[in-house]
């Protein structure tokens, strides 16, 4: 299950009804008692339960505003055709859009050479592009580094992949997601043009596999 999914859709609205309750529940337990203070054991403990949900439910607002609120833009278009993106190839420097692969099954991941999860991840993607590339799948690898940067990265050249690499407005685009809020992140697109999936983090070559099945074309018999 893709759980930072229902964490960024949902996790804000459930931190706030918490908080809500919470407090609430803190002022039905001290009304009416001298100084609003519990008068039982038992009140102090429900009121210092309470305490506990309002500062994780403070902190993950807080959090939230930088790390969920970001995404939640993402994750509103899925099932809708994926929002423009446009892109640089790092061998030429040619700009490209994903309407370039209308047809295909796009797997657009945006990572970073300084980002160890995305390392980790590389060579399960160009594994995964390599035995899925005749099944009408193409994996995009997207950065904001430098074309300098990026071909430092070991093995890079090496790579199944279409490398790329983006500048300047193109980092405002709705896929797009900054290095402060996530890395990597991994769209699914189908072969409509429909953006199908958002993944957060690392994952192998043979999750891929199980996440594009249902959107690849049959094999034409023979």
């Amino acid at each position: 299950m893709n759980w930072p999914k229902y964490v960024i859709i949902y996790g804000p609205t459930v931190a706030w009804i918490a908080l809500f309750l919470a407090l609430g529940g803190i002022y039905l337990v001290c009304r009416g008692s001298r100084y609003f203070m519990p008068r039982s054991w038992k009140r102090w403990l429900a009121v210092s339960a309470a305490g506990v949900v309002i500062y994780y439910s403070v902190n993950f607002l807080n959090w939230s505003r930088l790390k969920v609120n970001p995404l939640q833009p993402v994750y509103a278009h899925a099932n809708q055709k994926a929002p423009s993106f446009d892109f640089h190839l790092v061998s030429d420097g040619s700009q490209h859009s994903l309407d370039d692969y209308r047809g295909k099954v796009i797997v657009l991941n945006i990572w970073a050479t300084w980002c160890d999860p995305c390392v980790e991840e590389m060579p399960e993607l160009d594994k995964f592009q390599r035995e899925y590339r005749d099944r009408g799948v193409v994996v995009i690898t997207v950065s904001d580094q430098s074309p300098q940067d990026i071909l430092k990265f070991p093995g890079f050249q090496a790579l199944q992949t279409v490398k790329a690499y983006v500048e300047g407005t193109e980092t405002s685009a709705p896929l797009f997601v900054r290095g402060e809020v996530a890395r990597p992140v991994t769209h699914l697109i189908d072969a409509d043009g429909v953006l199908r999936e958002t993944y957060i983090g690392p994952h192998n070559a043979a999750f891929f596999e199980e996440q594009v099945k249902p959107y690849l074309r049959p094999v034409p018999s023979t």
